[in-house]
């Protein structure tokens, strides 16, 4: 007896849920044309679900039935019946990957994306379409690729973003599904909705009227109608046209009322409130905005909608742990990638930056060097040039000249140009003066005469001219070997020297020097 229980059960109630998903399509065949027929089919759904949830959930041999959940979802959420919606949406999504069909997970993804849209969740409706869209693009999935489209399209206007709605537009209008009639009605409504977005309200009315002329000779369902009127009535209203938003908004109830669309009717009774308030008819604007207040109420019970919202988070993450975390994984590898790219790309910069700052420096040091030894070479030039006056004014000095002058100078010339004084760390003015057999003060006026400097610029010029040829010559000698050679003190005092008079430190000349010996070789 168990063991016939055991078998019986399951089978008796997958028979149930057959039955119940039969009779379901079988109504919800007939949605668009009879509202009574759609209310008892999501009765039926409803009836399904409950089935399901209280007695088969663990049961592997009921995946197939997901494609009637999908149906009720749909037809929920046609009818303004959004909480309903989510519950036959998160259950659908569940058999859709447990079954393997592709087309219904990826479809399920993205309505649940069309759910979050209407609890205004923009940027986790976005998320949604934009997980499943590749897929549906990638599979050739026509009907859907543009249905996916035009809810981004929706999403992006909801959001306040018509830029990126007029991208997924243009994507939309290169796409033609099965239905050129829907096509049609589609990109329409979305040129009104653009139009609307941009506050060109005629522009809008005119394109929402051409939609309607479609709806009307075509076999889409009749009841859509009522979002077209409606958003006449709201661009009329935006446009001050208040009698025209007043005739389009009739309209709309009417129809509303006719197929049972509660939530379509609260927006209206908001609109209505909003025109009669303008045209200053109180009374009508808080009784059309209680109205839409109620409905809202109804339909959007908020703790029967954080209920919803709270089960369908659980349900998508339970089901997308896997594949949320495998995303965020590749996501952070590309950003660490990203990050490892960018910041070699900035040290490869900043590395070539120094090294043509440093070769730059370099040319104008050379430039500068050049420049210097031209002038000690004239320098060195019109002091030997000088020299051969005073030698010569010296050797013809007839007419009783001051001898005793001209000789001193070229004493001075002769002793200040000698290595043994030059490079005598101890050589000053003093000493130049007794070994030339003169004052400070006449000694040093012939200094000036000779060379147009004092002592010490004199000095330090001859032997910084020496130290540049001894650079070159004897590679091996440091800097502090080549400063006590030439009679400097210490080595900083060279340094200083040096570049006052070659422009730049010995070590950069030496480094110039050895650069331009490899270029001549």
């Amino acid at each position: 007896m168990n063991k016939l229980f055991k078998y019986i059960f399951p089978a008796t109630i997958c028979l149930t849920l057959a039955f119940l998903a039969i009779a379901g399509f079988t109504y919800g065949e007939k949605s668009g044309t009879n509202r009574t027929q759609d209310s008892l089919a999501i009765e039926l759904y409803g009836k399904m679900l409950k089935t399901f949830n209280d007695s088969v959930r663990g049961l592997k041999d009921i995946a197939h039935y997901d494609s009637a959940f999908h149906r009720a979802g749909n037809l929920c959420y046609d009818t303004g019946r959004y909480i309903e919606a989510s519950e036959f949406y998160r259950y659908d999504l569940d058999l859709a990957q447990r079954s393997g069909k592709k087309y219904h997970y990826y479809s399920s993804l993205a309505n649940i994306g069309l759910v979050y849209d209407v609890f205004q969740e923009y940027n986790r409706a976005m998320y949604y379409y934009k997980l499943a869209y590749p897929q549906i693009h990638k599979n050739g999935w026509t009907d859907l690729d543009a249905a996916v489209l035009d809810m981004m399209f929706s999403t992006s206007c909801n959001a306040g973003n018509p830029k990126q709605a007029e991208v997924y537009l243009q994507q939309r209008k290169e796409i033609k599904t099965s239905n050129p009639h829907f096509d049609q009605y589609t990109i329409l409504k979305d040129y009104g909705q653009i139009a609307a977005a941009k506050k060109e309200y005629v522009k809008a009315i005119d394109y929402y009227k051409q939609t309607l002329k479609v709806i009307e000779g075509s076999s889409l369902p009749k009841w859509y109608d009522i979002a077209i009127l409606l958003q006449i009535g709201s661009c009329a209203a935006e446009d001050k046209q208040y009698d025209l938003a007043i005739e389009y908004l009739s309209k709309a109830e009417a129809s509303s009322a006719k197929w049972d669309n509660e939530s379509c009717l609260a927006d209206i009774y908001t609109v209505y409130a909003e025109v009669f308030k303008e045209t200053g008819d109180k009374a009508k604007s808080d009784e059309y905005s209680r109205k839409s207040q109620q409905l809202d109420d109804k339909i959007y019970n908020s703790q029967r909608m954080d209920k919803a919202i709270a089960r369908l988070m659980d349900m998508v993450t339970h089901l997308h742990e896997r594949e949320l975390q495998s995303i965020d994984l590749r996501l952070r590898q590309q950003i660490i990638v990203t990050y490892a790219i960018t910041f070699i790309l900035l040290l490869l910069i900043f590395t070539l930056y120094i090294v043509w700052r440093q070769k730059r420096r370099l040319m104008e040091s050379y430039k500068l060097l050049i420049e210097k030894e031209e002038k000690i070479a004239d320098k060195e030039l019109e002091n030997r040039q000088l020299k051969d006056i005073v030698n010569q004014e010296s050797s013809t000095n007839a007419d009783g000249k001051d001898r005793q002058q001209e000789e001193l100078a070229s004493k001075v010339a002769k002793t200040i140009n000698n290595p043994r004084y030059l490079f005598d760390a101890d050589f000053s003015l003093d000493m130049l003066s007794r070994e030339v057999g003169s004052n400070v003060k006449y000694t040093s006026q012939a200094i000036h005469d000779l060379y147009h400097q004092n002592f010490r610029q004199v000095v330090n010029e001859l032997r910084i001219r020496k130290a540049l040829t001894k650079i070159v010559e004897d590679r091996n000698s440091t800097i502090k070997d080549i400063a006590c050679l030439l009679g400097y003190n210490s080595t900083t005092s060279f340094i200083i020297a040096f570049k006052k008079i070659v422009g730049m430190t010995p070590a950069v000349y030496k480094k110039l020097k050895l650069e331009e010996a490899k270029k001549a070789v």
